[in-house]
């Protein structure tokens, strides 16, 4: 079965559909087209011609009768090719790149340099990883300073956790 677009005339190319959406798009005119409409409609024109009840210079008068049905399409813009002016432009500078094509839409988006907004950050993840790096040395060497600030934390909290759950009396440890 061959599918004609109802603007133009045009063959419209299976290619050009989609089954999920049930949508077809003219590559003349470019104008969407419900797929299941246009094969119920196209079939029953086809039968008619074939049975002589409609002849093909009656098309025109069926075209306008589908454009009515459809006026829903009409009212809204489906061209699928993209307009230059339809997207919003990078700010002036940036390194953002936009490419278009019939089919897609590729943005590319490099990685920003270092800023001023990053200072803050970096220098907090260094002092906390000296921090951590401190104390994790100090327990891995043995000194007591640093195994009773990380190990007495962890069993006073043990303690609480003891005491809470499991009702103890007491509970102790040596080092």
């Amino acid at each position: 079965m061959e599918l004609l677009c109802t603007k133009c005339g045009h063959e419209l190319d299976p290619r050009r559909a989609n089954v999920q959406t049930n949508l077809v798009q003219c590559q003349n005119c470019y104008s969407i087209h419900r797929l299941d409409e246009l094969m119920d409609n196209q079939s029953r024109l086809e039968d008619n011609m074939q049975n002589n009840i409609i002849e093909p210079d009656e098309m025109p008068i069926y075209k306008e009768k589908f454009e009515e049905d459809n006026s829903i399409f009409n009212n809204r813009d489906f061209d699928l090719m993209p307009v230059q002016s339809h997207f919003v432009q990078p700010p002036k500078g940036s390194k953002i790149e936009i490419f278009d094509t019939r089919t897609t839409l590729e943005i590319d988006v490099p990685p920003p340099g270092f800023q001023a907004s990053d200072i803050f950050i970096s220098l907090f993840g260094l002092f906390w990883l000296g921090f951590v790096a401190f104390w994790t040395t100090m327990v891995t060497l043995g000194r007591r300073l640093g195994y009773g600030f990380v190990f007495d934390s962890v069993l006073v909290g043990w303690h609480w956790y003891d005491f809470g759950y499991f009702d103890a009396d007491s509970w102790t440890t040596s080092y």
